[in-house]
């Protein structure tokens, strides 16, 4: 292998090696973000799991007009939000998120 083949491999493992930890560690610790939409779109907020004092899943109901579940999330100064996401996917991005 010649110097400009090695240097070549070298700087795409370095630019690859960099993407990855910077995507590793997008979020600071503790913190998920919630999204406007369950696709995805744009985030809405950053949740601080430490302060979720509690999570309840919440079937849709069939006589209303919401026709998906969602997400109470209750935290410990008492507010409360709806988080239009898979209960699953949820509890493991708030487990994920804790160091």
């Amino acid at each position: 292998m010649n110097d400009k083949t090695m240097g070549l491999m070298l700087g795409a493992i370095g630019v690859a090696a960099f993407n990855l930890g910077f995507s590793a560690g997008k979020y600071p610790d503790d913190y998920i973000p919630v999204w406007t939409s369950q696709d995805g779109g744009d985030i809405s907020m950053m949740m601080n799991t430490d302060e979720i004092a509690r999570i309840i899943p919440v079937a849709p109901d069939v006589m209303s007009r919401e026709d998906e579940g969602y997400v109470e999330v209750h935290f410990s100064d008492g507010k409360m939000y709806k988080v239009y996401e898979d209960f699953d996917e949820f509890m493991s991005r708030v487990r994920n998120s804790r160091r």
